[in-house]
C-alpha cells in the first residue's frame, strides 16, 4: 500500500495537477449518472452493442509509458500549470519507482503499475485516453458511439460482426501490456450500473445489480 508512505503527499500534489485532464478526452464518463446523460441518443436497427473491459489496468501500465503520457497530456492541457512537465516528469517517477515493500523477510520493488492507495490515480486514465485515441485514428471503421469509465468501455457498433472483431483484434495489439476482454449483443448489456437495452432504434435502460449483490 502506498498509504502512509514518503511519496504520499507528493501524490496528492501530483493528483491535483493532473485531474482535470481526463475530462477533456471525448470518451470521458464521470460515472453512470452521466452516462445515462450523455447516451440519450437513437440507433441504427441491429446495431452491436459492446462493452470492453482493460484486464488489470493499474498494475499493467509500464512506468515510463505512464509518466510519457501524463507528461505529454500535461503539455498539451490548457489547465494551469504552476510546474513544468520536467519536474512533474520527476515527481511521477519518485512516486512510481520508490515502492520497495519487505514480505516475509525478503526485500521487494514495484516494477510496474500503481500501488493500492496511490492518489495519482489519473495516471491510469490518462494513459488509456492517450492509447485509444491514436488507435481509433489509425482505424477506417470507427464505433457510432464511444465512451470509457476509466478501464471500462462502452461502444455502439454499426458494422458487422466480423468487423467487430477484427477492431477488438487490433486495439488488444495497440499496446503490449494492455489486454481488452469483451461482449456484445444487438439485444443488452451491462455497463456500470446500468442495463443497456436495444430496441427499434432506441437506448432503453434499468439499473444492474451484479449477482454478487
Amino acid at each position: 500500500s502506498g498509504i502512509g508512505t514518503v511519496t504520499e503527499n507528493l501524490s496528492r500534489y501530483g493528483d491535483n495537477l493532473i485531474r482535470d485532464i481526463p475530462a477533456s478526452f471525448p470518451s470521458f464518463i464521470k460515472d453512470a449518472t452521466d452516462f445515462l446523460v450523455d447516451m440519450k441518443i437513437e440507433i441504427p436497427n441491429n446495431c452491436l452493442l459492446v462493452t470492453l473491459d482493460v484486464v488489470s489496468l493499474y498494475t499493467n501500465i509500464p512506468h515510463s509509458d505512464g509518466i510519457s503520457a501524463v507528461a505529454s497530456a500535461y503539455d498539451n492541457s490548457p489547465c494551469d500549470k504552476p510546474i513544468d512537465s520536467f519536474a512533474l516528469r520527476t515527481f511521477l517517477n519518485l512516486i512510481l519507482e520508490l515502492k520497495n515493500f519487505e514480505f516475509d523477510g525478503v526485500n521487494y520493488v514495484q516494477v510496474s503499475g500503481t500501488s493500492i492507495g496511490t492518489r495519482i490515480e489519473p495516471n491510469a486514465n490518462i494513459f488509456m485516453g492517450l492509447l485509444e485515441s491514436r488507435f481509433l485514428d489509425t482505424q477506417n471503421l470507427k464505433p457510432l458511439y464511444y465512451k470509457r469509465y476509466i478501464d471500462d468501455i462502452f461502444m455502439i457498433w454499426q458494422h458487422s460482426e466480423t468487423e467487430l472483431l477484427t477492431f477488438i483484434e487490433a486495439f488488444n495489439l495497440a499496446h503490449s501490456s494492455i489486454s481488452l476482454s469483451h461482449f456484445y449483443s444487438r439485444r443488452s448489456v451491462s455497463f456500470l450500473d446500468v442495463t443497456v437495452t436495444a430496441s427499434e432504434g432506441r437506448l432503453q435502460t434499468k439499473l444492474y445489480r451484479k449477482p454478487t449483490d
